[in-house]
């Protein structure tokens, strides 16, 4: 990727760090993607008031990899939002590994992949299994009127706080928080929203770490066999996860791992919904085509 020398601050580009932009009807947002992926590079956006800061737009997926590979002009430090976060939320948030470069980002991810042992992923797998069957038994049983908190929430949190090690007293509070601060990372019109918002779901990450950190400390006394015990009594050049690292880690995981999930099985089900044609050719041989299903999920 050659860095380009176009500048745009409205039009394609700079269009895209505007609240409205994301309010628009779908049709109008994918077609400035089309129109970003025919410019011949990436496109700089300067910020507003001239101070000389700014963002890269890049759409293609070779523009997006080659970035990945260049921390020194790509840093994900002090943050990856537009604009800079503020000093208060960096010091909340910036040990979490998405915020991180170079030595930092390796020790973490050294840290992190040490505690993801065989053993504990051969485990989470048998209980990703279980609590799928277990969620398909209780549908069959009780029929619920709405799937999203039936199905497809509940089966990343609990296998999340089931490899994490959360305490089924924590969990229904963990869900909240998370519900929280995903309803307030969108889009509402006016200023006054647009400046709430993003506190309010960062104030419940905030409680969600500390609720975490003081499950670490316990483990760090009192280990066990799950995720949590790994990363806060890891030794990986004498070095654990700090309470700070583990709330940042935690909550990437969720919000990541939940949000995720939760979104591509309901948007999965609608379009099988929506195509019934799809849905007939998926169950009329579900060994063949529930691999392809979910790749496109």
């Amino acid at each position: 990727m050659t860095l380009p020398s176009q500048r745009l601050g409205t039009g394609p580009g700079g269009e895209l760090a505007e609240p409205g932009f994301w309010q628009r009807p779908p049709a109008d947002r994918l077609a400035a993607f089309a129109r970003l992926r025919a410019l011949n590079s990436p496109v700089f956006v300067p910020e507003g008031g001239g101070r000389g800061g700014g963002h890269w737009a890049l759409v293609r997926h070779a523009d997006v990899q080659e970035a990945s590979r260049l921390p020194k002009v790509f840093a994900s430090a002090p943050g990856v939002t537009t604009p800079e976060p503020a000093r208060w939320v960096r010091a909340l948030f910036g040990d979490s590994m998405v915020n991180l470069d170079g030595p930092d980002h390796a020790q973490l991810r050294k840290i992190v992949q040490r505690a993801f042992t065989p053993r504990l992923l051969a485990a989470a797998e048998q209980d990703i299994h279980a609590v799928a069957a277990r969620i398909v038994d209780d549908v069959l049983e009780r029929r619920p009127d709405e799937f999203v908190s039936a199905v497809s929430s509940r089966l990343p949190l609990e296998v999340i706080c089931n490899m994490m090690g959360i305490p089924e007293r924590y969990r229904a509070e963990i869900a909240d928080r998370v519900n929280h601060a995903s309803e307030n990372i969108g889009v509402e019109r006016g200023l006054a929203s647009r400046l709430r918002m993003p506190g309010r779901g960062l104030r419940a990450l905030a409680r969600m770490q500390r609720m975490v950190a003081g499950i670490g400390r316990e483990r760090r006394r009192n280990p066990s066999d799950d995720l949590i015990s790994a990363l806060v009594c890891a030794n990986v050049d004498g070095q654990a996860l700090g309470a700070r690292q583990l709330g940042a880690f935690f909550s990437l995981l969720m919000v990541a791992g939940v949000e995720t999930t939760r979104n591509a099985i309901t948007h999965g089900l609608t379009l099988l919904t929506d195509f019934p044609a799809q849905r007939d050719l998926l169950l009329s041989d579900f060994e063949k085509y529930a691999d392809g299903a979910v790749d496109e999920t």
